[in-house]
């Protein structure tokens, strides 16, 4: 992508989407964040521009995984997961129909965001109630027929203590270092075997899209590129990040339906091993984002 500011990189950018499919576009606006690709709005489409070759071929992928995953999911999701569409050649890139809502994490408050914190119990509890139907389904798919997903090796492992330089002993004592040993690992500590599921497997506030206007708050889900086939519980460890409570929640209510239920034990094991693994490899440096992660341990023991 050439570098670019103000109406220069507006007419750019105009000039490629009307060389492609996507003709006559009269209102472009860039849109905030991206560490992978340039993101703007084009009318009622999202349009990404990958920063690297790399970053394509993942989009590929991903757009290789939602044409999957339409085949089977029930009637009415399509409003929940846009089908992904590509453009190659010397600029590629991605676009999907814009979904209504904003991302749901703890950024402040703006026109493309919305903060957890701010939702009214009702809300939270609604908010819960779609993700874990969400999870029921995308855990119900058949995944013989998700050959993509199979596939796709540029998943996220949440389960650290898979990893090769995973030492129990050593991210033990950084917890209990860090919490002012308000943490003992082994108090949740669990041995436990999952099922195997097509997963999401990053489903953050910034992959989700809310709306507080509607009867469903949870509009639409994203970023489907690290989906693939793995342990179930997976796909509530990047939940944490918004808030632990809605694990909580969206997991309570999840249990009801599920064939096979996730202990809440096991998700809080998984975060905390992340979050010692991360500490013992930073050398016990002081970090907002892990703050925010420990927050609910140190303030309420497990449950």
């Amino acid at each position: 992508m050439k570098c670019l500011t103000g109406k220069e990189e507006i007419d750019f950018i105009t000039s490629l989407l009307n060389e492609s499919g996507l003709k006559k576009i009269k209102i472009l606006r860039r849109l905030p964040g991206g560490s992978r690709s340039f993101a703007y709005q084009a009318d009622h489409f999202v349009i990404r521009f990958p920063k690297t070759q790399s970053v394509f071929d993942e989009m590929k992928c991903e757009k290789q995984i939602v044409d999957e995953i339409y085949h089977q999911i029930p009637e009415g999701y399509d409003q929940k997961i846009h089908r992904l569409f590509l453009e190659e050649g010397e600029y590629p890139f991605s676009y999907l129909e814009k979904f209504s809502g904003k991302i749901c994490d703890n950024r402040p408050k703006s026109r493309f965001t919305t903060s957890y914190k701010n939702l009214t119990n009702k809300q939270k509890k609604l908010l819960a109630q779609e993700l874990a139907e969400f999870f029921i389904i995308l855990h119900s798919l058949n995944i013989g027929d998700l050959k993509a997903a199979q596939k796709n090796d540029t998943v996220n492992e949440w389960d650290f203590t898979k990893r090769p330089d995973f030492k129990y002993a050593e991210i033990q004592e950084a917890l209990a270092q860090y919490t002012d040993h308000q943490i003992d690992l082994d108090q949740y500590q669990i041995d436990t075997v999952t099922k195997k599921a097509f997963c999401h497997n990053d489903l953050s506030g910034s992959n989700m899209l809310i709306t507080t206007s509607k009867q469903h708050i949870l509009n639409g889900v994203i970023d489907f590129a690290r989906a693939c086939i793995t342990s179930t519980r997976n796909d509530f460890i990047p939940l944490y990040k918004i808030d632990r409570q809605l694990v909580v929640d969206t997991l309570t209510l999840y249990n009801k339906t599920a064939i096979c239920p996730i202990e809440q034990q096991q998700t809080d094991y998984l975060i905390l091993v992340y979050i010692g693994y991360c500490l013992y490899k930073t050398k016990l440096k002081k970090s907002v984002f892990l703050d925010n992660l420990l927050f609910s341990f140190l303030n309420k023991k497990k449950p």
